[in-house]
C-alpha cells in the first residue's frame, strides 16, 4: 500500500485547515444544532427504501447486523486498516472538503487509514443519493454510502454512517441497552417499531454510551411529540446530540480492528515519565512553586479571552520532525472544532506556550506568564491524545480521578499503589463546572495507573470491570469544561 494515497488525504486536510486559519473561522458546513440521528431522520423520512433503524441498508445475501459474519471487517495490513475509497463529483468543493475533514478525523485516532481507491476490488464509494444510509461492515466490490446533498454532508453525519460501513450499530439497540434505556413504545410512529428492535451486537467490553454520534435522540420517531427513549438513571438526559464521535465510539474502532498500538495518554506518558528525577505532580503537571496553581483558582490561571475568543500564542522548537510536528498542529486545531480556545503562532506576545522535546511529557497547570514549556518528548509522547492532555493541563485542567467528588464514582486501592506514588491520587479542590464525572475523560488515569502488583489502583463503584483511561481522544465532556472554564457560549 503506497504510501502516497494516505498523504493525499492528510494533504487535504491540512489544506482545509490553512483556509480554516486564513479565513478566521471553521471550515464546515456542519449543523451546530442538529446531532446525527435528527440530520439523519428528517432527510430519511420520506424514503421509500427499507432501511433498518432509520439509514442501515439491508444485506440480503448474509445477516450482517452485529457485524459478525465472515468479512464483515475490513482487512488488516500491518499495524493498519486500509479502507479504498471514492467520492463521485455529485459534491461541491467544500462539501468534498466535509466528507475528506470526516475521514481523517480516524486517522487521528483510530488504526482506520482512508486511502484513495486505484485498483482495488472493494471499496466505498460517497455520493449523492436519496437520503443518508450505508451498509453495515464491509460488504465486498462497490459499497455505496448515501450523502444527499443540503441535508447529510455534515461532520458527525458522515461519521455516523462510515462507522456503519466499519462495522457498528446504533447505540441504542446495543444488546444491553434495556438495562440504561427505556423505549417508549406508544409514542413510536406506527411502522416504525422495528428501528428500536435490539440487535446481538459484540459491545467490546465498553460501556452504554449517551453520548455516542451512532445514538438516537430522544424523540426519534415519535409520533406525538413525546419522547421514544429516556435513560433510566435521568429521564430527562439529553441523549443523541452528539456532534462528533465519542471516545467510545473510537474505542470501539480501536477494539474490534486490533489498533493497540494506538494507547491511551497515560500509558504513552507513565513510559516516558518512567526515569523522570524531576518532582511531577499527578504524574506529568510541573509544580510552580510562586502559588499554588493545583485547582487553577490562582488568580491569573486562565489566559485571556479577547472578544469572543481566546487567543494562546504558542511556538514549537526545532526538536521535531515534519511528522510530529503536524501531529502537534492537528490537536491544537481539535481545540479549534469544538471550543473558542485559538492557537496562534506567537509574535510579540509575553505569555506564550512553547512546545519542544524535553526529557518525558509533562506541562504546567493553567498560564504561568511568560514562557511557559510543554515538554513532548520524542520517540514517546507526540501523539494526538498525548498533546491534548498536556495542552489541557496548560488551559487550567487536572487530571479526572482526583476531581473532589471522585470518591462518589471510583474506588482508590490504596494497597495496590506503588510506594511513593500515593500523592498521585489524591484529590484536588477542582471547580467542575457543572460536569459529572467522565470515565471518558482524556484526562483520567486507566485502571491499573501507578500499580505496583498487577491489581487495579482504580475501579468504578457502579462496575469494578468498567475499563477505565483509554481515551484516545477529547470526549464531550472535556471540551463542555473548556467551554465552561473559558465562557466560549457567552
Amino acid at each position: 500500500m503506497t504510501p502516497l494515497h494516505f498523504l493525499l488525504l492528510s494533504v487535504t486536510l491540512i489544506l482545509s485547515s490553512c483556509q480554516d486559519l486564513k479565513s478566521g473561522g471553521v471550515l464546515s458546513v456542519q449543523n451546530e444544532t442538529l446531532d446525527a440521528s435528527e440530520i439523519i431522520a428528517k432527510v430519511n423520512a420520506n424514503l421509500t427504501n427499507t432501511l433498518i433503524h432509520g439509514d442501515v441498508m439491508p444485506n440480503l445475501k448474509r445477516n450482517a447486523d452485529p457485524c459478525t459474519a465472515v468479512g464483515c471487517k475490513w482487512p488488516k495490513t500491518g499495524s493498519y486498516v486500509y479502507v479504498p475509497v471514492e467520492i463521485t463529483s455529485d459534491f461541491t468543493a467544500q462539501e468534498r472538503d466535509v466528507i475528506i475533514n470526516a475521514l481523517v478525523s480516524f486517522h487521528l485516532s483510530t488504526c482506520i487509514r482512508f486511502v484513495w481507491r486505484t485498483t482495488h476490488v472493494d471499496y466505498l464509494r460517497f455520493f449523492s443519493g436519496t437520503g443518508c444510509w450505508s451498509y453495515v461492515g464491509r460488504q465486498r466490490n462497490l459499497q455505496p454510502i448515501s450523502l444527499q446533498r443540503n441535508g447529510c454532508v455534515y461532520q458527525n453525519t458522515v461519521q455516523h454512517e462510515v462507522m456503519h460501513a466499519l462495522g457498528f450499530h446504533h447505540e441504542q439497540v446495543r444488546s444491553d441497552r434495556d438495562s440504561y434505556v427505556n423505549i417508549l413504545t406508544q409514542n413510536i410512529q406506527p411502522g416504525m417499531e422495528s428501528n428500536f428492535k435490539k440487535v446481538q451486537t459484540n459491545n467490546l467490553g465498553t460501556p452504554y454510551d449517551f453520548n455516542s454520534v451512532m445514538h438516537y435522540p430522544n424523540y426519534a420517531f415519535s409520533k406525538n411529540g413525546l419522547p421514544t427513549i429516556t435513560a433510566k438513571s435521568n429521564p430527562k438526559m439529553v441523549l443523541g446530540g452528539a456532534a462528533r464521535m465519542s471516545s467510545n465510539d473510537i474505542a470501539r474502532i480501536n477494539r474490534l480492528y486490533l489498533c493497540y498500538d494506538t494507547l491511551d495518554a497515560f500509558h504513552v506518558i507513565a513510559k516516558a515519565n518512567s526515569n523522570i528525577t524531576n518532582t511531577l505532580i499527578h504524574g506529568d503537571i510541573m509544580p510552580n512553586l510562586k502559588r499554588n496553581a493545583d485547582p487553577c483558582t490562582a488568580l491569573g490561571c486562565k489566559w485571556p479571552k479577547t472578544g469572543s475568543y481566546v487567543y494562546v500564542p504558542i511556538a514549537f522548537t526545532i526538536d521535531f520532525t515534519a511528522e510530529e510536528r503536524d501531529t502537534i498542529i492537528k490537536a491544537l486545531l481539535s481545540f479549534h472544532q469544538s471550543t473558542c480556545i485559538r492557537f496562534v503562532w506567537k509574535s510579540t506576545e509575553p505569555d506564550f506556550l512553547v512546545f519542544y522535546s524535553g526529557n518525558g511529557c509533562w506541562s504546567y497547570l493553567g498560564r504561568q506568564q511568560k514562557l511557559q514549556p510543554i515538554s513532548l518528548q520524542k520517540n514517546g509522547c507526540v501523539y494526538m491524545n498525548t498533546v491534548q492532555h498536556e495542552v489541557l493541563h496548560a488551559l487550567g485542567l487536572h487530571h479526572e480521578q482526583v476531581r473532589s467528588d471522585r470518591d462518589a464514582y471510583v474506588t482508590v486501592n490504596t494497597q495496590n499503589i506503588q510506594t511513593g506514588m500515593e500523592s498521585n491520587f489524591m484529590k484536588v479542590q477542582t471547580n467542575n463546572l457543572g460536569t459529572p464525572y467522565d470515565f471518558n475523560s482524556v484526562m483520567h488515569y486507566p485502571n491499573n495507573a501507578f500499580s505496583k502488583n498487577g491489581q487495579p489502583t482504580i475501579t468504578a463503584k457502579s462496575n469494578p470491570d468498567m475499563v477505565l483511561g483509554r481515551a484516545t481522544d477529547m470526549s464531550s465532556n472535556d471540551i463542555a469544561r473548556v467551554n465552561r472554564l473559558y465562557q466560549c457560549c457567552e
